[in-house]
């Protein structure tokens, strides 16, 4: 459900286009995300739009092209271990993320 002011947010030379949504949670999800967000020092508020924003900036991608999270301490592995076939002395492994 979108709830929307009847106008923008006026500042003196700035117009600010913000829109309020009304999201319904339970407590489990409540509690979860207030502390998550006091962890990170940040407020709920803060919190939810770098979890919409990371959603729609790239994991509504991740399934339709075939991608999958793996943990980077896994992929190091897999990858020293692979050198490691190839005769490649065993070397620390740095991944770029």
């Amino acid at each position: 459900m979108l709830i929307t002011p009847p106008n923008c947010l006026y500042n003196k030379f700035v117009v600010f286009d913000r829109h309020f949504v009304l999201l319904y949670l339970s407590r489990f999800e409540r509690q979860t995300l207030q502390r998550e967000a006091d962890q990170n020092q940040i407020s709920p508020n803060v919190l939810v739009n770098q979890v919409l924003k990371r959603y729609s900036d790239w994991d509504r991608y991740e399934n339709r092209i075939g991608m999958m999270p793996v943990p980077k301490a896994m992929l190091t592995s897999l990858i020293d271990k692979r050198l490691r076939q190839k005769g490649h002395p065993r070397g620390k492994v740095v991944l770029a993320v």
